[in-house]
């Protein structure tokens, strides 16, 4: 949803605006708008071969340290520049709400996490599932 409303607000819009052609707008935001599963695909295809718990692990750390630079960087100063007079609950719920995150991820993880079925079951038989627990079928 986010990248379909980024394209259509940062793309299509000011295409349509300065061409006046309804056709040609779509047509960019729908070029610009593949950038993203296309990006994600070359991605995968490049690191499929070395994807490990450890790689995700980094994926995801700099995932989230993107996220959070965006969060400090650009929507934080724009919450205060609209609401000045908010200031301080606009910082506060910001930050209420990165450390209900990080609890809820400790709490996730000491309440034993979730299962993926990472290819044994409590007897320790393997039934064929690959390191990101999805059954392929080998009929175990």
């Amino acid at each position: 949803a986010v990248p379909l409303e980024h394209t259509r607000r940062c793309v299509a819009m000011p295409i349509y605006r300065a061409s006046g052609s309804r056709a040609k707008g779509f047509a960019f935001a729908l070029l610009s708008g593949m950038t993203e599963p296309l990006g994600g695909l070359l991605g995968y295809s490049v690191l499929r071969p070395i994807f490990t718990h450890l790689v995700f692990g980094i994926v995801f750390a700099m995932v989230g340290g993107i996220m959070v630079f965006i969060v400090l960087h650009e929507l934080l100063p724009t919450a205060h520049r609209y609401l000045p007079n908010k200031s301080a609950t606009v910082t506060a719920v910001t930050f209420a709400g990165m450390a209900f995150m990080a609890l809820s991820i400790v709490l996730l993880e000491l309440s034993g996490g979730h299962d993926h079925g990472h290819g044994q079951d409590k007897h320790g038989h393997d039934h064929g599932n690959d390191q990101h627990g999805h059954d392929h079928g080998h009929g175990h």
